[in-house]
């Protein structure tokens, strides 16, 4: 192993989200925040997984945030297991709509 933890330990999880960090305070720092509730939240996270929100289709700041923070610490997305899912509220005549598409390819790092 060059680099990382083991994925079994105990004490991966900490360490992961210690690194990770600065990633998601970056995120809350630049304001893009969907409103969830009470709360404000540019994304969510839980070990290694994360869902990023936008209130536009085309809002892809917080895609550049962590396409340049993944470039900087020599991380790389697994771009087949990232989806874009795109939910709207319709009128009450209509269900609501929920598309799904793979995300885009360029957010490599």
């Amino acid at each position: 192993m060059k680099s990382g933890v083991r994925q079994e330990d105990s004490l991966s999880l900490i360490l992961f989200a210690i690194y990770i960090n600065d990633l998601a305070t970056e995120m809350f720092e630049s304001g893009l925040t969907v409103p969830i509730g009470e709360e404000k939240l540019p994304l969510l996270m839980y070990a290694e997984d994360m869902v990023v929100f936008g209130q536009t289709v085309s809002e892809t700041q917080l895609l550049d945030i962590f396409s340049n923070w993944c470039l900087k610490w020599s991380m790389k997305a697994i771009i087949k297991k990232s989806q874009i899912v795109h939910c709207t509220a319709q009128s009450e005549s209509k269900n609501d709509s929920v598309t799904e598409a793979p995300a885009a390819s360029t957010t490599t790092a």
